[in-house]
């Protein structure tokens, strides 16, 4: 059986933990880095 992973914190604390203001604007910045939206690493 493969292991699976839980994810500890929401993509909504983690983006105002780092000084965003809004959930977007964390998203599309992480968009532009890294060419995939924060949400796709929890599906």
């Amino acid at each position: 059986m493969g292991r699976f992973r839980r994810p500890i914190k929401k993509i909504t604390s983690i983006a105002y933990e780092a000084g965003y203001s809004s959930v977007g604007n964390f998203s599309n910045a992480f968009y532009k880095r890294y060419g995939f939206r924060p949400s796709d690493l929890r599906k």
